[in-house]
């Protein structure tokens, strides 16, 4: 499951974001050549805006379920052994 998130899924997103973005586009047009397409959806700005806030919660959403979240153990901050810093981690 890991391989298919960290490889496949990023490699097949661009493609399925071209194919919403080809199916809206006919629309559009089609809507366009019809006169009924509004005005604020001829602006790439607002579509821009929303796929962003889109990508946005999907991150957090999948940061929150991958992310490291181990409230056990105690804190050590970075210091300073024989000349060398150790990060901090957690013991």
């Amino acid at each position: 499951m890991r391989f298919v998130l960290s490889y496949v899924l990023p490699f097949l997103v661009p493609f399925a974001g071209y194919g919403v973005w080809l199916a809206f586009a006919r629309q559009a047009a089609i809507r366009r050549a019809a006169g009924t397409l509004p005005r604020w959806q001829d602006a790439p700005w607002t579509w821009l805006t929303v796929t962003g806030v889109a990508f946005v919660v999907i991150a957090l959403f999948g940061l929150g379920l991958l992310g490291d979240r181990s409230t056990e153990g105690t804190y050590v901050p970075p210091h300073v052994v024989d000349g060398e810093v150790v990060p901090g981690h957690v013991e």
